[in-house]
């Protein structure tokens, strides 16, 4: 009688079940990849073809400036490009991926908000009391133009991050009327990209929130001024790339603070900090800057927390309260100085 070995033929039986079970498997996984890749959707790029709203399709063309009417108005995915001579208006939230505005075109956001989820290039003219909100996106947002605008509204809620890279062939004007930073790295200038030809001017109030970064990254030819009170909250971060140079950064509001609420900030860049009179200049537990000048008009301005200044400091009348440190490399009074801490 033949002996049958049944452990043998269960191992048979389960290698050749699991081999099944596996090709079964990756075939259902390959074709759920494959009906994934076919059902993306394919990017449409809009051209203006009239002055209305933009979720009206006979306001774009899929075919060129002034070309025929679109069956859709652009949404999710898409590139919209406004051409010279067209204005478009938000009647709602809208969404898109690039937007695009050449010289004479104008995009006014109607008080409404435009997500973008890729970059924005403006040659032409934004306006409204609403915002653009970089969010979703796949990579870094890029917001360059070579022309001065004015009156941006944008929110940072993305971790990618964005950077004001304009590169025009002399200094332009780009006015942030609201920055509202909740997420990601904004950067100004790109430190593998030269010298970013920009000044730029913030109007509001404005505030790193948590697990948010402003950092000065290039070399700006013009000045960065804050018109109102700067915050960096707590868990939010301040900084700077080594090497890199803007001209200023300028504070001159009369009666704002600077107030970092955060740990110790260290801006690595070669700028200087002006700041103006009868401010509050709150370093909290570290703010360390290059340079500081407040040689024209620091009257009554008061420095509390720890302040490093690791070149040189510039001071006409001013006061650094009890409880915080001031360290200056190099030291010129232009007034009377009160020091009630360490310095």
């Amino acid at each position: 009688m033949k002996k049958c070995n049944l452990t043998t033929h269960f191992t048979i039986y389960r290698e050749i079940s699991l081999t099944r079970l596996y090709q079964c498997v990756l075939f259902f996984s390959l074709l759920l990849i494959g009906t994934q890749i076919i059902a993306a959707p394919t990017p449409v790029t809009y051209y203006s073809r009239a002055n209305t709203s933009w979720g009206i399709a006979s306001t774009w063309s899929t075919v060129s400036y002034g070309g025929a009417a679109a069956s859709n108005a652009p949404s999710n995915g898409d590139i919209v490009k406004i051409g010279n001579g067209y204005s478009i208006t938000l009647g709602a939230n809208q969404i898109c991926t690039n937007l695009i505005i050449d010289a004479g075109g104008t995009f006014a956001d109607g008080g409404y908000t435009l997500i973008v989820k890729g970059n924005i290039t403006n040659n032409g003219t934004y306006s409204g009391t609403g915002k653009i909100s970089l969010a979703n996106g796949s990579a870094e947002h890029q917001i360059s133009s070579t022309n001065d605008n004015s009156n941006y509204t944008f929110e940072l809620n993305d971790t990618w991050g964005a950077v004001i890279t304009n590169q025009a062939s002399s200094i332009k004007t780009t006015t942030i009327t609201n920055l509202v930073l909740t997420a990601g790295i904004f950067r100004i200038g790109d430190f593998n990209n030269g010298t970013v030809y920009n000044k730029l001017t913030f109007t509001n109030a404005f505030t790193v929130s948590k697990g948010a970064t402003f950092k000065l990254d290039g070399n700006c030819s013009g000045d960065i001024t804050f018109s109102d009170n700067v915050t960096i909250a707590s868990g939010g971060t301040w900084t700077g790339t080594a090497g890199k140079t803007c001209s200023s950064l300028k504070f001159p509001g009369y009666t704002k603070s600077f107030t970092n609420n955060s740990t110790a900030q260290i801006d690595n860049s070669n700028s200087t900090y002006i700041f103006g009179k009868s401010q509050t200049l709150v370093g909290g537990s570290g703010m360390s800057v290059y340079n500081i000048d407040c040689s024209s008009d620091f009257y009554y301005t008061q420095m509390t927390g720890t302040w490093i200044c690791r070149n040189n400091g510039t001071f006409c009348q001013g006061q650094q309260t009890s409880g915080g440190d001031l360290y200056v490399n190099g030291f010129t009074p232009g007034g009377s100085w009160w020091c009630t801490s360490a310095f």
